[in-house]
């Protein structure tokens, strides 16, 4: 599991150009650690708790993949409509209700970013 949490992580930060500098999962669900961004010395310390199943973050790792890839965001905001992205995804193959499920769950991510030890703001993706 904790290489599918890895995937994950990686992929949902790729969203934000970054990438996962260390991390440790604590009491099996709770995870902190650390992102960089390219060429940057700036590091943002994390937390976050898993509560979407295995097979759900595999999928949701896809996605964000596929949304990084295509240059569908910019910031936090997904930039085509949820409608469109939706097609995409059928187009792809992927299943229209299991499509739209895998988006609500991705949206509803947040990952709490870490500040003097205390959580301040969140990484999270919307439309």
């Amino acid at each position: 599991k904790n290489n599918i949490v890895y995937d994950f992580l990686s992929s949902f930060f790729s969203l934000f150009g970054a990438y996962v500098n260390s991390y440790k999962i604590m009491d099996n669900e709770k995870i902190f650690g650390t992102i960089k961004w390219y060429g940057e010395a700036e590091e943002q310390h994390f937390s976050w708790i898993v509560e979407l199943e295995t097979s759900i973050l595999i999928k949701v790792g896809l996605l964000c993949k596929y949304i990084a890839q295509n240059n569908l965001i910019h910031g936090d905001k997904i930039i085509i409509s949820e409608e469109k992205l939706a097609n995409k995804l059928s187009k792809l193959q992927w299943d229209a209700l299991e499509a739209q499920k895998n988006i609500d769950y991705l949206c509803s991510v947040e990952i709490k970013m870490i500040d003097d030890n205390k959580e301040t703001d969140s990484f999270f993706v919307h439309f």
